[in-house]
């Protein structure tokens, strides 16, 4: 019996080994840069108005309230792409992909010392003011008008939230940045004035569309004043 089960033993072929492939420098940065790519596209979700300012549109019907929610929202970005970042040694990566990798911390780094630090939220009055991406989205030929018309739509509905949010936010405003923020809201008064209306009643947009249009046009410029 005992020949037998040696016999067996004898014949069994070992198991294969299976070794993982080995992720070089290239193999790393080039998961690097893919990683990257996917925090850029969620930077440009999370922050509507900077990537209108950089030429991305895809998300111009979202206007941020600046509110408690954003502001956690934004610290939650940081705390896991930061993460995801660090996870890359900089010794893995090529010398273009650490300075990358430098610089997209750095952003990181900037927007949290922004809300932890800085906290300009809480004092600067000046920094509140939705007149700018309205004027940018009113201009230029990056949509036909219709589209132009109706993004601005969306976004007015958001305008007395945004404008209780920030009265809500500022606790400790300093009187210089007050007397430029009402300067800059009388600005604001001119971009969305009754010019934008007229702008309104000549387009394609449909009755119900205008009527809405004006309804949150006057919540706006109540906010505004």
């Amino acid at each position: 019996m005992l020949g037998v089960t040696i016999g067996v033993g004898g014949c069994q072929t070992a198991e294969p080994v299976v070794t993982e492939p080995v992720c070089d420098q290239s193999c790393r940065t080039a998961q690097f840069e893919h990683s990257a790519a996917q925090m850029l596209e969620a930077l440009l979700a999370l922050l509507p108005e900077w990537a209108l300012y950089q030429g991305d549109y895809r998300y111009a019907a979202r206007l941020t309230v600046p509110n408690e929610r954003a502001r956690q929202q934004q610290l939650d970005f940081c705390a896991h792409w930061r993460e995801q970042l660090q996870g890359f040694a900089d010794q893995e990566l090529t010398t273009a992909g650490q300075i990358d990798k430098g610089l997209l911390l750095n952003r990181l780094d900037r927007i949290e010392w922004g809300l932890r630090d800085y906290r300009d939220w809480q004092w600067n009055a000046a920094r509140y003011n939705v007149a700018g991406p309205f004027a940018r989205l009113l201009a230029g030929d990056w949509a036909e008008e219709s589209v132009k018309l109706r993004t601005v739509l969306i976004r007015l509905a958001e305008v007395p939230a945004y404008y209780q949010a920030a009265r809500a936010a500022l606790t400790d405003p300093t009187r210089a940045h007050l007397a430029l923020a009402i300067q800059q809201n009388n600005g604001g008064l001119t971009v969305l004035g009754p010019a934008l209306l007229a702008r309104v009643a000549d387009s394609t947009l449909s009755a119900s569309e205008q009527a809405l249009f004006e309804r949150r046009y006057t919540n706006c410029t109540k906010s505004l004043i």
